[in-house]
Formats: structure tokens, sequence, C-alpha cells
């Protein structure tokens, strides 16, 4: 009975809070965020590279011929913009493992509406394996991004704006014998009435590189295709939008067991291009496959205001599945380049 008595006062202590086990105190409330110091940047010329491993950051470069050259391995640029003429934005020669983070390029000699005078990349990348381009805003550029021999490189996260050429320039992204790389989070807009394209998105003698989750608006080129494969084999293209194309949307031209899931085309047109240079050369086709493709997968496609709904879909013969339908759809949002000196890029 003496236990069970003691028992009961030690509960009714505790529960009266009488116990001498000191009050409890308050969570802590949490900490706040991190304060984001502002980004200054620093007027600047031209800038090249000078060893292995180096920063390059928080600069505003204006330049007569290429704002920014990298020759090392390893090199970083971020937090950076540049206004280029006669050259382009960023080179990058014959380097490994270059990251590109952060940027707002722009070619200041483009002319008011048509084709720029002579080649002036945003980046120009050669001969640079493992090279990573991501959250970019980049315009008026002869191409946004150009690889070349450079295997294994990432785009993500790029807003590309009205691109200016010339032929056979003119692409937001190009890999060019770049097997295994991958562009995705992308956006590009080309206003028909200024911009100077040929393909939007082009894999060239490139294999198993990856194009997801973009959209492209814009192509005035009689010939040009928003995403192209182009003697590229095993690749794939899944949730891609495009609008107002002429002569194409997605295309395998040629190329072996490429796969295109989820593309999805809207509002294309028949017409005579902004260009002014005639109109589309397919009669505004939609998805292709070459006649010397082999084993082309369209599935979950999908288009919709097609302006010549009798063409939608050649050469039937090498595509092995043909899933397209017409069905209406919400398009991808443009990409929000966040940059913390600009707001709501776009």
């Amino acid at each position: 009975m003496k236990q069970s008595s003691l028992a009961i006062a030690i509960l009714f202590l505790l529960v009266a809070g009488c116990i001498f086990i000191g009050p409890v105190d308050p969570p802590e409330p949490p900490s706040p965020d991190p304060v984001i110091p502002d980004v200054v940047l620093v007027d600047s010329g031209p800038v090249t590279s000078q060893r292995d491993g180096e920063i390059i950051e928080r600069l505003r470069i204006v330049s007569d011929g290429d704002g920014i050259t990298i020759r090392h391995d390893g090199v970083t640029v971020k937090l950076v913009e540049v206004h280029h003429r006669n050259g382009h934005g960023i080179r990058v020669q014959g380097s490994r493992a270059t990251t590109i983070s952060d940027v707002y390029i722009s070619h200041a000699g483009a002319p008011e509406t048509g084709a720029n005078e002579s080649e002036c990349n945003n980046i120009h990348v050669v001969a640079s394996p493992e090279t990573l381009i991501e959250t970019a805003y980049l315009e008026k550029g002869s191409s946004g991004v150009w690889l070349v021999d450079s295997p294994n490189s990432t785009v993500r996260e790029v807003h590309g704006f009205d691109f200016r050429g010339p032929f056979p320039r003119g692409q937001l992204v190009q890999f060019d014998k770049s097997d295994d790389s991958l562009l995705e989070d992308f956006s590009n807009v080309n206003p028909l009435e200024t911009s100077w394209v040929e393909d939007n998105v082009s894999v060239y003698q490139s294999d198993r590189c990856t194009i997801r989750r973009g959209i492209i608006d814009g192509n005035n080129d009689k010939t040009g295709v928003g995403v192209m494969l182009e003697f590229a084999d095993e690749c794939v293209v899944e949730d891609v939008d495009t609008i107002r194309q002429g002569n194409g949307s997605f295309s395998s031209y040629p190329g072996t067991n490429n796969v295109f899931r989820r593309c999805r085309a809207m509002d294309n047109y028949c017409g005579p291009t902004a260009k002014g240079d005639g109109p589309p050369t397919s009669g505004s086709l939609i998805f292709a496959s070459s006649p010397e493709a082999q084993g082309t997968v369209f599935t979950e496609c999908a288009y919709w205001n097609a302006c010549n709904p009798n063409n939608i879909l050649w050469n039937r013969s090498t595509v092995t599945t043909a899933d397209i339908r017409e069905q209406e759809f919400e398009p991808q949002p443009i990409q929000v380049i966040d940059l913390p000196w600009r707001k709501d890029e776009r």
C-alpha cells in the first residue's frame, strides 16, 4: 500500500508541475535564411584565362572581339555579363571541364533585324569535353551555344532570344561531333520579324545525346527545324514543345534508333517565311524521319492547329512507332533566368 501511495503522489506532482525538474525551455526559433550579398559587377575589357582552376567572376565585360577566352582546364566563369561584337561572348578552346554559370551574354553588334555580318556566337566551345553551361541568358548571337568536338557536355537552364546567324548558325544550341551530351530545361524565343535562324536545336554527328524539357517558339527559315537530329544515332528527345515553326518541328534526318517522347507542336505556319526566302520546303511538315533513317520512334507525341493537316508525319516507312495524336495542349512556360543583378530576364 505504501509503495502504491508513493507512486500516486509522484504522478500527481509531475502533473501539477511541482516536482523539482526545472522549467522546460521553449524551442529555439528557426535560423533566418542566410543573407545573400548584392552582386556588384566590375566593368572590364576582354579577359583571358591564366591558369588551370581559375575563377573568373563578377565582371561586366564590353568587348570588340572575344569577351572571355578560356584555354586552361577546370576554369569557372560565373556571375558575369558580356556585351560582345566582332567576336564570341565566351570562347572555350582546348580546355577540359569548364564551368560557365549565372551569365548574361548579349551580342551588341547585331543589326536591328536580320543576319549578323559574321559569326559571333554567345558561347563558342571547341575541343573542350565535359563543358558545363547552366543558368544563362543568351541573345542575338549567331548561335547561343556551339559545342564542337566537345563530348560529355551539359547545357541546362538556358534561355535564348532572337538568334541571328548567318547560315549555318542560328541555333540555341548545337552539339557538333559531341557525343553523350545533354540539353535540358531550356527555352528559345525567336521573333519571326527580326531573327535569322536555321535549326533551333541541332544534334549533328553526335550520338547518344539527350534533349529534354524545353520550349521553342519561332523559326523563320524555310529549311530549319525545331529539333534536328542529323547523322546522329540513339538520341532521345522528350518533353519538348514547339510553336510557330514552318519547315518542321522534330526530325531524324537521318539517324538510327532515335526516340521522340512526349514531343508536341502547335500553331505552325504554311506561308512564306518572314525572311522572305519563300515558303517552307517541306510543305510545313511537323514530324520527320528521312528515308535513310532507321528505327525512329515517336511516342506520346501531339500536334494542334496544324496549317497543313495532311502533312503531319513523313517518312512512315522508317518509323517503328508512330504514336502521334491531334490534341490541344498548354505549352510549357518560358525559362526565367534569375540572375542576382538582373530581375526576371526572359
